[in-house]
């Protein structure tokens, strides 16, 4: 089986776990994984922080926008800029208003284009919540096959490297996996977030 093929059934399986959770677990999961971030030193040290609007089977991180707003910490969400060649930017947000957001393509809730656009390059010391369909324990997402974090933070490779982004995936436990299959374009997280762990990932856990 290809690899597109082998990404195809991951996320149909993943998928079909997530329609089984019930949605006081679903709310259990999301709250108790915002604490534990918010409790973090990672959050903690962090200047900004990137989110997403979460869709119904996606971690919430509701929470950690709000908590960050009130702890004066720069926040920003994604916006697709051209669906056909997978482009996406990042915004800033001084408030969660439903003013400020725009229904955006596949129902997603989008920050609006007048804003104030993310420059990956100013970015201090920068956090960024990454949905995704799947996650293992070499850090490696499966997303849902557009590319469009892949390509955002690929263009970042300078940034990564630097560490001045650092990337966690935001993730139910039935997401988190032993392995999936994964391309050499595709990123790698950095940390893992559920509702029951935070963890960072090695270089050894990366190779």
């Amino acid at each position: 089986m290809d690899i597109n093929n082998q990404k195809r059934t991951t996320r149909n399986l993943i998928r079909t776990r997530l329609q089984q959770l019930n949605p006081e677990e679903i709310k259990n999961q999301c709250i108790r994984g915002n604490i534990r971030f918010i409790e973090s030193d990672l959050y903690k040290n962090a200047d900004e922080i990137l989110l997403y609007k979460s869709t119904e089977l996606e971690f919430s991180v509701n929470l950690i926008g709000e908590q960050s707003l009130k702890d004066n910490k720069k926040i920003a969400f994604p916006t697709v800029i051209n669906p056909e060649n997978s482009e996406m930017e990042f915004f800033w947000v001084d408030s969660l208003d439903e003013k400020f957001f725009k229904v955006g393509k596949w129902g997603i809730i989008e920050p609006k284009t007048d804003l104030v656009k993310v420059n990956v390059s100013e970015l201090r010391n920068a956090v960024v919540l990454v949905p995704g369909v799947a996650f293992d324990f070499c850090g490696n997402r499966l997303g849902h096959g557009k590319g469009f974090y892949d390509k955002y933070f690929n263009s970042a490779e300078q940034i990564l490297s630097d560490k001045k982004l650092k990337l966690v995936g935001a993730a139910f436990d039935v997401q988190y996996i032993p392995k999936i299959p994964a391309n050499n374009f595709d990123i790698k997280m950095d940390y893992i977030l559920t509702g029951n762990l935070l963890n960072k990932f090695s270089k050894q856990d990366q190779l």
